[in-house]
């Protein structure tokens, strides 16, 4: 059994660890963001995103997870749902959709909860910030083929939250002065959350597969989904 001082030690521990983390982040928001949001945006991004996960994994360290990692389409998904004897998670997606954590967590109650987590309204401008960059003509340092490939996935980040097309030589700011849609006002009203329940994992499956393949505008904006059930 652990003992006063073994929690009194852990508590010390994770304060550490959140006063080194406090100060990382504040080291990379002088210094490193205002060279790599313009040189190495979705590189930042990542960074970024990284950054939150262990922030939540210090806040919560009753948590344990395990991580199930892999490529696309090389059957985490089916693996999960084979395990679980019940499908949870959508399969069949050959398209890279899914670019965010999943989390898979057991319900003590009847039926199915979905939370999906979205990226803050602060966030999603910054992150449209460093897409557009993509998007301004200029010289290509580095592989042509990649620098394509992340051109055209900002472009397609930015017409599926916005709706609009987006042509060589748009203007970047027309795209920033956009108006959201109000699908993602009423997400960032909700202070960036959504939960439903379920009663059957059908209905759950329906919607996750709109936001995992894309069908949704909001695919973009989506930060982490947490899914209970029995």
């Amino acid at each position: 059994m652990r003992s006063l001082v073994d929690d009194g030690l852990q508590m010390q521990e994770l304060l550490l660890a959140q006063q080194y983390l406090d100060a990382f982040t504040k080291w990379m928001t002088d210094h490193v963001d205002p060279i790599a949001r313009v040189k190495y945006p979705l590189e930042w991004a990542t960074w970024r995103k990284e950054l939150d996960l262990i922030r939540g994994q210090i806040e919560r360290p009753e948590q344990v997870r395990i991580a199930l990692v892999g490529t696309t389409g090389a059957g985490k998904s089916s693996f999960l749902n084979a395990v679980l004897d019940q499908e949870l998670l959508p399969v069949g997606v050959m398209e890279p959709c899914t670019a965010f954590v999943t989390l898979v967590r057991y319900r003590g109650e009847n039926g199915y909860q979905v939370t999906v987590d979205f990226i803050t309204e602060e966030e999603w401008r910054r992150d449209l910030e460093s897409l557009v960059v993509f998007l301004k003509p200029g010289d290509e340092d580095g592989d042509p083929t990649e620098s394509k490939r992340l051109i055209n996935a900002a472009k397609k980040r930015v017409q599926a939250v916005l709706g609009i097309e987006i042509a060589d030589g748009t203007s970047v700011d027309g795209i920033l002065a956009r108006r959201l849609p109000p699908e993602a006002q009423e997400i960032f009203r909700a202070h960036s959350s959504q939960s439903h329940a379920y009663d059957n994992a059908k209905d759950m499956l329906q919607h996750l597969r709109g936001l995992i393949r894309g069908d949704s505008m909001l695919w973009p904006l989506v930060k982490q989904d947490y899914q209970r059930s029995l």
